[in-house]
């Protein structure tokens, strides 16, 4: 799965790291709101492409992917934890609206 996400978010300054056991974090440099979203729309057509399958899930046959994503072109009055959660809150939403769905929120 991480190689699927690495090469959907395949612009060279993009980092694709484990965030927790079942978590995934990028790091998008320079990336506004729509090229973020751009980025986990691939990312997620990438991993629904792989079908892993997961037979416990109600959902899905395969595993599911939920994506929250926070998009923040930095300033000096934002840092990083604005950002940290504005993904952890689009993460929470897209896991409780159906999965295998991307939502994207601005960090302000």
């Amino acid at each position: 799965m991480a190689g699927a996400l690495g090469q959907a978010a395949f612009h060279p300054a993009n980092r694709v790291s484990r965030y927790d056991s079942e978590e995934f974090a990028v790091i998008m440099p320079n990336t506004d709101f729509i090229g973020a979203r751009a980025v986990a729309e691939r990312i997620c057509e990438a991993v629904r492409h792989l079908e892993i399958p997961h037979s416990a899930s109600e959902i899905a046959q395969s595993v599911p992917i939920s994506l929250g994503v926070g998009a923040n072109i930095p300033t000096g009055a934002s840092g990083p934890a604005l950002l940290i959660d504005a993904a952890d809150a689009s993460h929470y939403r897209a896991k409780h609206t159906g999965r295998n769905c991307v939502v994207v929120a601005e960090a302000e």
